[in-house]
């Protein structure tokens, strides 16, 4: 009893919030139907138009399918099918020159690395879910019809693990884009970023739509089928729809400041769960960070539903992104009566088309009947033979039987037919017609028979011109490619900021010459004693270009020839082997990979290529492998010499170190004889200087003597020498 009144009084408790969540979702239904009436009805002619144009093309009998048709029916009706070769030159014309997605930082918060890793990334995503395919597809559609179309979602990266939640981005076609994709009436710009609302119709047998949703489609039977505009179900189909519904959300972002960082630390605290949230919180305040402030803003987000005639299927939530992610693609557009109306290349060649292929039907039915004559006979003369005269043109009887005739009087009447039918005279008016015709096919959808008729011997600067016309022709289709292609870029920048944020993630990247590489996204590194993030997705604001140009292939062909001229004319022998390097990389063809990685590593070993990561780890990877190898017979022997080489080198080195040590000595002896000789000079010279000074006083004393003793006795003087003349001694 007790458990019994738990689940009652929790059921009491869920009855309000599914109730609301009912009328939510009811809600949501009714704004959907009625938007989507007011967006399909004033398109439904134009829509019609488009499938009928690719029908016109592709199928074969489509040119016979109105009342032009009818007005043959037993008659010949023969197809010259001109308007399909003209629209396959703009599908060649657009496979030769691909539009790529280029990314680039919108200013100084972003990085030129980031942004590169951002095109890696995005090559693969293309190549991983063969993306090619979508936009020849979408290309094809709007060229033809007027609309084409293509879908990016995220998907997991291994379906069947589930314990991994690494998503990826992919690209999906979507088929029969002009009957399939709606966008709201009030969205004016041509890539739709503009939109708030999207409709992707898809079809299903009522059997898969009854093992999907698990409900049968006899439930339709409460909603009136005229209700709606659009056909949602019949006997044979059941349509749902993608519905996708723009949201404004307000959100509170945290702004966190470190005294010696310049950069703030943002943090969406309307989206992280509580327990992450907090982690962060004390993540960044350990590193010293602390809050600044907060701000509320809006953002876009965008809710997915699934529907159908009767109510919302499924209901997935907010998906990646702020774009709704479907990319239309136009062939030519205008809104006319404010009414948005697409066409492509088929439209306006339709009518000359049609009036080719009835004069040609009509000049073969003449010539097919008109070749032969045939006899005329009254009944009387055949009475009997009529099969022998009806299977003549099959069997080819040897000869043919008529009744003899008589006249009034009784007479015979030659056996002879009575007269002969005559051939079809072909109007004068025809021959001028059918000429006219495919004149008109030629000029409206672009004559391409310059091109196609071009001599061996024409000049080079007339070919580029022809070629410069014919590309004319298929700019417009171009420029609204590439206009799609950039809304592409936008697209899946803006899911990939929010699905490829796991820390330190490995994603596999392809570059513009299709070689491949690794990145890791996310990667922590510490600077300036602050932690922070390199190859971000989401730090900082980068903007979306395309570029236009032949496909790698092409480009490749065209730089090998540019440089096989620029070969013979350069001079320098190190730049000739660069050229002549970058020559075997480019080369492409059977059996020439080898060749081609040849060349990519004489590069590598001449510093004309910087190395991708994975040469690096390569390089690393082949050094640390040879270090650890034991070296072969040549390289002991080699190794063994170099032994005895830098022994032999040591000894000599030890004996002119020896030799020079023995002339130091040497010098050093001899400096110190000459310091003793000199030592002796001195002291030589000393000894005589004392002498000197001695006789000089003694010389002295002796004049002292002399003088007293005149005075005592005065005697004559001998005269002396004269001042400054000094004595010989």
């Amino acid at each position: 009893t007790a458990t019994a009144t738990i689940h009652a009084q929790t059921h009491t408790s869920l009855e309000p919030q599914i109730m609301a969540t009912t009328d939510k979702l009811t809600q949501v239904h009714d704004r959907a139907m009625r938007g989507f009436d007011a967006t399909y009805d004033p398109q439904r002619d134009n829509r019609a138009q488009c499938l009928e144009d690719r029908r016109f093309a592709f199928v074969q009998g489509a040119q016979w399918e109105d009342n032009l048709g009818q007005q043959f029916e037993n008659r010949p009706k023969f197809e010259v099918n001109k308007v399909s070769l003209a629209v396959t030159r703009l599908f060649s014309e657009y496979r030769n020159n691909r539009i790529t997605v280029n990314f680039k930082c919108k200013d100084s918060s972003g990085s030129k690395e980031t942004a590169e890793n951002m095109n890696g990334l995005y090559r693969a995503d293309e190549q991983d879910c063969n993306g090619q395919e979508a936009y020849d597809n979408a290309f094809e559609e709007a060229v033809a019809g007027g609309i084409g179309a293509w879908k990016i979602k995220a998907k997991y990266e291994d379906e069947e693990d589930e314990d991994d939640d690494r998503q990826r981005i992919v690209l999906e076609p979507i088929f029969d884009a002009d009957q399939t994709v709606f966008f709201d009436v009030s969205a004016k710009r041509q890539d739709k970023a503009d939109a708030k609302y999207a409709w992707h119709i898809i079809s299903m047998t009522p059997d898969a739509y009854e093992e999907r949703f698990g409900k049968s489609p006899s439930s339709f039977d409460v909603v009136e089928k005229n209700q709606y505009s659009f056909e949602w179900f019949s006997a044979d189909v059941v349509n749902v729809a993608e519905y996708y519904e723009v949201e404004e959300v307000k959100q509170k972002i945290a702004f966190y400041k470190h005294d010696t960082a310049k950069d703030e630390v943002k943090l969406n605290e309307s989206e992280e769960e509580a327990e992450e949230l907090a982690d962060q919180i004390r993540a960044l305040e350990a590193q010293g960070y602390y809050r600044a402030r907060t701000k509320t803003i809006k953002c876009r987000k965008v809710h997915l539903y699934v529907i159908d005639a009767s109510g919302v299927l499924e209901d997935h939530g907010y998906i990646a992104g702020k774009y709704i992610p479907i990319v239309p693609m136009y062939g030519k557009r205008m809104f006319i009566d404010g009414i948005e109306r697409a066409w492509g290349h088929v439209r306006i060649a339709r009518d000359p088309q049609q009036i080719y292929n009835t004069i040609t039907s009509a000049l073969v039915e003449i010539a097919a009947s008109g070749y032969k004559q045939k006899p005329i006979f009254t009944p009387e003369q055949i009475a009997g033979n009529e099969g022998m005269w009806a299977d003549d043109a099959v069997e080819d009887y040897p000869y043919l039987l008529i009744n003899q005739t008589t006249d009034a009087s009784g007479n015979k009447l030659p056996p002879a037919p009575i007269a002969y039918t005559q051939p079809p005279q072909l109007p004068q008016a025809m021959t001028a017609l059918i000429q006219v015709a495919g004149v008109d096919i030629a000029e409206l959808t672009g004559n391409q028979q310059n091109a196609d008729q071009m001599v061996s011997n024409i000049a080079t600067e007339t070919v580029e011109k022809i070629h410069e016309r014919l590309d004319m022709q298929a700019f417009i289709y171009m420029d609204n490619m590439a206009k799609a292609m950039r809304h592409s870029g936008c697209v899946w920048l803006s899911m990939a900021q929010e699905i490829y944020d796991e820390d330190g993630r490995e994603m596999r990247a392809v570059w513009h010459d299709d070689t491949e590489d690794t990145i890791v996204i996310n990667q922590p590194t510490m600077k300036d004693n602050v932690l922070k993030y390199e190859n971000n997705l989401s730090d900082g604001k980068y903007d979306v270009a395309v570029d236009v140009g032949a496909s790698f292939a092409s480009r490749r062909e065209k730089t090998v020839s540019n440089l096989l001229k620029m070969l013979p004319v350069t001079p320098d022998p190190e730049l000739q082997a660069v050229i002549s390097a970058t020559i075997v990389s480019n080369l492409d063809g059977e059996g020439l990979s080898d060749l081609s990685k040849f060349g990519r590593k004489k590069l590598l070993a001449m510093g004309a290529v910087e190395p991708t990561d994975d040469e690096i780890k390569e390089q690393q990877e082949q050094a640390a492998a040879m270090a650890n190898q034991p070296p072969d017979a040549q390289t002991q022997l080699m190794q063994k010499m170099g032994e005895e080489a830098q022994a032999n080198a040591e000894a000599a080195r030890a004996k002119t170190a020896h030799t020079l040590a023995q002339a130091d000595k040497a010098n050093a002896e001899t400096i110190k004889i000459m310091m003793e000789a000199q030592q002796q000079q001195n002291a030589q010279m000393a000894q005589i200087l004392q002498m000197l000074s001695a006789m000089q006083g003694s010389q002295q004393q002796n004049q002292q003597q002399i003088a007293a003793s005149v005075e005592t006795n005065p005697t004559p003087m001998p005269q002396l020498p004269p001042q400054g003349v000094q004595s010989p001694i």
